[in-house]
């Protein structure tokens, strides 16, 4: 089942997820969630669009950085 599947039985409040792009990497990613949490990456992906800032945005590529270092 991909995301257009799951998209078709949103509630309201997930269904705010759909008003951005998605990009290239999301904090739930770096979180390491699966699909088994997929209520988790839906709460940090309303998180990140509730709170869209450069601040935001430089955290999230330096997690990403030093994940990769690992």
């Amino acid at each position: 089942m991909g995301l257009p599947d799951i998209a078709n039985y949103y509630n309201s409040y997930q269904e705010q997820r759909l008003q951005v792009k998605p990009g290239i990497i999301g904090l739930s990613k770096l979180s390491g969630y699966t699909n088994k949490y997929h209520d988790k990456k839906i709460k940090d992906d309303l998180y990140y669009i509730q709170s869209c800032s450069v601040k935001t945005d430089a955290m999230i590529v330096y997690r990403l950085l030093k994940h990769m270092m690992k």
